[in-house]
């Protein structure tokens, strides 16, 4: 009787014990999703007493707005296509440096700013900086795009740059002449109102940056649901072109395919083909390495990080409401040339997207509203002056304690 009630009695204990435990559990977790709800990302250096530059504001005035609308869509229509490093339209190409020169006089004939033409086609621009101590940075865009045809199903003609309900069509308006003018045109802004940068800086405007052939970097479970956003939380395979055969009742003697993969950062290039070869399993197919390269390092983003803080800070001061935190860009770009010159590039763009625009790039129907092209403006215009602080401030912690 008595080791039965013992038992009884520890049941009973450690029953008390487990409900307890589960309660604490629950109440920790409750408040953790309180904390994580109400947690303001943006806390930290957006608080911080930062460096005053006595910055220069921007109020694009109505023929102001006419004039770098006209600019923007003149970029457009000019197509400088590129299909391969031997196919590539230079005759658009020299008709687009024609055309930056009188869209940006002061820029080309500024005593701040020293232009060299790279490859007979790309631009490097340096802006002179009054304490050549600090650190340059450079901004990076591409004048090149991928082809486009008007009977691919686009609904204006890929390059007339059409305005339709607020919106400018064309090849190239977010991918990537977007930049290319939204940097030229603040540059532009700036120079005329007398700027003169601290930190000096570099712009490099490529040319075929969409010739190449390589393996893509994408990334960080609810992302997978969606094509959209699963690309960022894995490699991913896409055939691209496939040939065989040359009529219908003839089996073929070789099919060829290419197939183009987006590298995800935890994997290296050597781990890819290893998994290719293993997938396929078939030693009659020859799997061949046209080009590809390992991942580049991730770019830091903690609150140190000259870069992404002035990126940051400059997102913020145009748009407070928006939530600012690292991500990944599903194309490399050619920013992965100049990986030995700095582990830390940030491919931003301050570009809003609806939803089905993520599928308008190097598709069909790519495009930019008007106001959107506008903020491009703005943004850069703002970010080069806030890249003249001598230093990041310093954070105030953002510690969340349970």
């Amino acid at each position: 009787m008595t080791f039965s009630g013992s038992k009884v009695k520890i049941f009973m204990f450690l029953k008390i014990i487990l409900s307890a435990f589960l309660v604490t559990v629950a109440l920790l977790f409750t408040v953790a999703s309180i904390r994580t709800l109400s947690l303001d990302v943006n806390v930290g250096l957006q608080l911080a007493n930062w460096e005053k530059t006595n910055n220069i504001s921007l109020v694009i005035e109505p023929h102001q707005r006419e004039q770098l609308l006209a600019n923007f869509k003149e970029a457009i229509r000019i197509p400088t296509v590129s299909f391969s490093q031997t196919e590539i339209n230079t005759t658009a190409l020299l008709e687009f440096d024609s055309f930056l020169r009188k869209a940006f006089p002061t820029v080309f004939s500024s005593s701040l700013v020293h232009h060299e033409s790279v490859g007979n086609y790309s631009h490097l621009f340096r802006v002179q900086g009054s304490q050549p101590d600090l650190v340059p940075y450079l901004l990076l865009a591409h004048i090149d795009v991928v082809p486009a045809t008007e009977s691919d199903g686009w609904e204006a003609p890929p390059f007339s740059a059409k305005e339709m309900d607020g919106f400018i069509y064309g090849r190239g308006t977010i991918d990537d002449k977007g930049s290319v003018m939204g940097i030229l045109q603040a540059l532009e802004y700036l120079l005329i109102k007398g700027y003169a940068p601290r930190r000096g800086f570099y712009i490099g405007l490529g040319h075929d940056e969409e010739a190449g052939r390589w393996l893509l970097l994408n990334r960080d479970k609810l992302l997978e649901r969606k094509p959209d956003t699963n690309a960022f939380v894995r490699t991913t395979t896409a055939v691209t072109m496939f040939n065989a055969g040359v009529k219908v009742n003839v089996l073929p003697s070789l099919a060829e395919a290419y197939v183009n993969l987006r590298i995800h950062s935890a994997q290296s290039l050597q781990e890819v083909m290893d998994l290719i070869h293993a997938t396929v399993g078939d030693q009659r197919v020859k799997i061949e390495l046209v080009d590809g390269f390992d991942p580049l390092p991730v770019s830091s983003a903690d609150e140190k990080s000259f870069g992404f803080q002035i990126i940051k800070k400059t997102v913020l001061d145009m748009f407070p409401a928006v939530t600012v935190a690292p991500g990944i860009c599903v194309g490399n770009t050619d920013s992965r040339h100049f990986k030995d010159l700095t582990s830390n590039i940030y491919r931003f763009a301050p570009s809003w997207f609806k939803p089905g625009d993520p599928q308008r790039f190097h598709g069909i129907n790519e495009r930019i509203s008007k106001k959107n092209y506008e903020e491009f403006v703005v943004f850069y215009f703002n970010l080069i002056q806030n890249c003249d602080i001598r230093k990041l401030p310093e954070p105030h912690s953002s510690v969340h304690e349970l």
